[in-house]
């Protein structure tokens, strides 16, 4: 399997280039520029490549080493995400004063763009029965009132996936959107995580297992999907021909 994965130096990204790399994958782990971003892809087994996932130029540059590399791919998780306050701000102030902002424009940025600018480089790259699994959130399916921004940019991206889902399978991609509930990653401001009981949040190794149970072949994701471990998965479909 040859793979490309998005916000790979922490997190659910660098849980799935782990586990990539545990599966026999090759795998591009994507980041922005940093010695301890590559050191951390690198120690996970994935070769590191800076890319600012707003910057078009810098989504052509990972194209072409996409196809220098690997020739085609088999996977891509468009994994990069952001919240709109740093981890350690307040999540009790008033949200409307962030509209229009510095951190609403890089939520937005980031969040959605990130997945659309993605999936116009990655897509003609994408080989014949490959997968794509952009992460969303729970977030994305149900209020987040102490991050309301953050919750629209999740949104959209379960909307692309939707609307998206049947005209990438006509080409031979399955796309979907990994919408889980609590991981304990670095994004989760402190706030947020004191008032969440452990028992509701996992692990991002649990969240890179589920997303790669998702972007299978039904016939090998479904015992995944289906079964008790998935509980923290919001799981829809979208009409496919695989």
């Amino acid at each position: 399997m040859k793979a490309v994965v998005t916000g790979s130096a922490s997190g659910v990204g660098l849980a799935l280039v782990r586990e990539l790399n545990e599966r026999g994958a090759r795998v591009i782990g994507v980041d922005l520029a940093g010695d301890i971003r590559a050191k951390r892809v690198s120690e996970a087994g994935g070769e590191f490549l800076a890319c600012d996932v707003t910057s078009p130029d810098d989504w052509r540059r990972l194209a072409a080493a996409v196809r220098e590399r690997f020739g085609a791919l088999d996977f891509a998780a468009l994994n990069a995400g952001i919240m709109t306050r740093p981890p350690a701000a307040p999540i009790d102030d008033d949200p409307l004063a962030l509209a229009g902002g510095d951190a609403y424009r890089r939520v937005f940025a980031v969040n959605v763009d990130g997945v659309v600018l993605g999936l116009a480089a990655l897509v003609p790259v994408m080989a014949q029965g490959s997968a794509i699994v952009a992460t969303s959130s729970a977030a994305g399916l149900i209020a987040l009132p102490w991050d309301p921004y953050y919750a629209a940019t999740k949104h959209a991206v379960v909307g692309l996936v939707r609307s998206f889902g049947a005209p990438l399978a006509a080409r031979g991609i399955r796309l979907n959107a990994l919408c889980p509930v609590g991981i304990d990653t670095a994004i989760v401001p402190i706030a947020a995580r004191a008032t969440t009981p452990a028992s509701e949040l996992r692990t991002p190794e649990y969240a890179a297992k589920a997303a790669l149970a998702v972007a299978a072949r039904p016939e090998s994701g479904a015992a995944f999907v289906f079964s008790d471990d998935a509980a923290f998965v919001r799981r829809y479909d979208v009409p496919s021909p695989f």
